[in-house]
């Protein structure tokens, strides 16, 4: 039986001396391996077709445990996010996350229109604006999946949280629990003394909705130099919700943000 779909190519592992084990995100959304023989010779007509980052319509026929792609054709290469270190991290950040979500047959198909979305967006901004639109790409792919963190409304009693009328005092930080979900109010937090807990600065609480809200490209604005900064502060905050909720560590996430 053969199977035609479209891929977002997650992952090449290497197999024996010519061929490549490829694995991919289908327009399904699930998770395909399946082998491409002689992919890595050069000037293979399949290997060109099946670089990391890139979205594929592929042929797959069924093999004893893996299926076997005989015939390949490019969607979108998605070369930009391949064209130098920063802009790969941030596109490793996206498959990385989405290879680790979908490994257990899960299927999620509005999952692969935002990671393709994510990928394009990641390709098209300059380097200083990669770490926001990866944090957002990150945010987007875990809400998704219902790993969505509470940002305006208390997760202890549920009251909506404004920050204008919190005290002086508290407008310096917010308090947050990745471990419970979300933002803390006033009120409930001398109750939660138990509760492990962490301060944020509310501009990163009041960017991170912004990324929920926003499409990829009414976010391409906020991509510059400008808000660099406060990008990785995003994308640190990402970190910490991932490790609570989804995975203890994700190398290109730990990668993107010490480099430089």
């Amino acid at each position: 039986m053969n199977l035609l779909t479209t891929i977002l190519v997650l992952k090449k592992t290497k197999l024996g001396e010519t061929d490549l084990i490829i694995t991919g995100f289908s327009e399904e959304g699930i998770q395909v391996r399946a082998v491409a023989k002689g992919a890595r010779r050069p000037g293979s007509r399949l290997g060109v077709h099946l670089e990391l980052f890139s979205i594929a319509r592929v042929l797959i026929h069924q093999g004893r445990s893996l299926g076997i792609i005989t015939e390949a054709i490019t969607v979108c290469s998605n070369e930009a996010c391949r064209s130098d270190v920063l802009h790969s991290a941030g596109a490793s950040v996206v498959v990385e996350l989405l290879d680790h979500v979908s490994s257990d047959g899960d299927r999620e198909v509005r999952l692969f229109p935002l990671a393709s979305e994510a990928l394009r967006c990641l390709g098209e901004v300059p380097e200083e604006g990669v770490a926001l639109i990866t944090a957002a790409a990150a945010l987007k792919l875990v809400s998704q999946l219902g790993f969505r963190p509470s940002l305006d409304h208390c997760v202890s009693c549920g009251h909506s949280i404004d920050p204008t009328s919190l005290s002086d005092e508290s407008r310096a930080f917010s308090a947050f629990s990745f471990e419970q979900g979300g933002i803390l109010c006033e009120e409930c937090l001398p109750m939660l003394e138990d509760c492990n807990h962490s301060t944020i600065d509310p501009q990163v609480i009041e960017w991170a909705k912004v990324l929920l809200m926003e499409r990829f490209r009414d976010l391409e604005r906020y991509a510059d130099a400008e808000h660099e900064a406060l990008g990785r502060e995003l994308l640190g905050f990402i970190r910490e919700w991932v490790r609570f909720h989804l995975v203890k560590r994700l190398k290109s996430l730990d990668f993107l943000l010490g480099f430089g």
